[in-house]
């Protein structure tokens, strides 16, 4: 009986996916008349990327990709599979049909490891070279806490919290060296180094035009949301008066543990130097 109940759950679940699957073969047969996004946010992780993406979609001149984040210029967090070998035609499969007037709308995705992995930046110069970038940026010691908590509670995580931070950078070294950026401790245990934003928006800097990078702040997205997307729609060269309804958070955590002193401590003098770059280099302070 048991096999049974188990079998039939296996194929109620497979019929529940069919319309997930006619989709996804819809869209790789439709491939080649199907849009490469101009517009992308890039991180950063934990930020609140997963919000924006949904304020800015309510935007009728913003069309998003069929998933938030479609890890093609990251190469995916699949070690086995690299996504953005699959090539642009795989690319485009998750955006809308270039039909008429799609050229003046903003054709939107949000990766946020794409600020984090090195070989982002130049990967989409290549093949998006007038993209426009949106960075959203939040306290780097909230940030690395609330990463931190994700894998623990996700299972990946067993260690105290300050033990992670500590042995970070020798369990990153090698990684950083052999520029494996698939390796899963990379991908999971890199609490501090994605914090490090002045080293990670350097890289955009370095290949994309100033005019073309928005930096925000998570704190202004959820304390000033309707100034916050007006800005964000003024800079892409849409209506900016647009109001947006739907402003409840997504993916946002409830437990939040009480955090000991000394690792507060800990991460905020790991992060002054690494704050004080990430300020010279925008010509002014991001209010955390």
């Amino acid at each position: 009986m048991k096999e049974k109940a188990s079998l039939k759950q296996k194929t109620l679940h497979r019929l529940r996916q069919l319309p997930q699957y006619a989709d996804s073969a819809v869209r790789r047969l439709s491939a080649s008349f199907r849009c490469l996004p101009n517009t992308l946010i890039v991180g950063a992780q934990k930020s609140g990327t997963s919000s924006f993406f949904s304020y800015l979609t309510q935007h009728p001149d913003i069309l998003g990709s069929s998933r938030k984040e479609v890890h093609y210029f990251d190469g995916g967090y699949n070690p086995r599979i690299d996504s953005f070998k699959k090539g642009e035609k795989w690319y485009r499969a998750h955006f809308p049909l270039m039909t008429k007037g799609i050229d003046q709308k903003r054709i939107l995705e949000a990766t946020p490891s794409y600020l984090f992995i090195p070989d982002v930046p130049k990967r989409i110069k290549a093949q998006i070279p007038d993209a426009k970038i949106i960075v959203v940026l939040r306290d780097p010691v909230e940030r690395a806490i609330s990463h931190f908590y994700y894998e623990a509670w996700g299972g990946h995580e067993a260690r105290p919290i300050m033990q992670a931070l500590l042995e970070e950078e020798d369990i990153l070294a090698s990684i950083w060296e052999s520029g494996d950026y698939k390796a899963p401790h990379f991908l999971r245990c890199s609490y501090k180094a994605r914090g490090r934003y002045a080293e990670q928006l350097g890289r955009y800097f370095d290949v994309f035009s100033r005019e073309q990078v928005l930096v925000l702040s998570s704190k202004d997205l959820f304390k000033n949301t309707a100034d916050t997307l007006a800005f964000t729609f003024d800079f892409l060269g849409l209506e900016s008066t647009i109001c947006v309804t739907d402003t409840k958070p997504r993916n946002v955590g409830t437990n939040k543990p009480e955090v000991e002193s000394t690792v507060l401590d800990y991460l905020a003098t790991y992060f002054a130097p690494h704050n004080e770059r990430l300020f010279e280099l925008l010509g002014g302070e991001i209010e955390w």
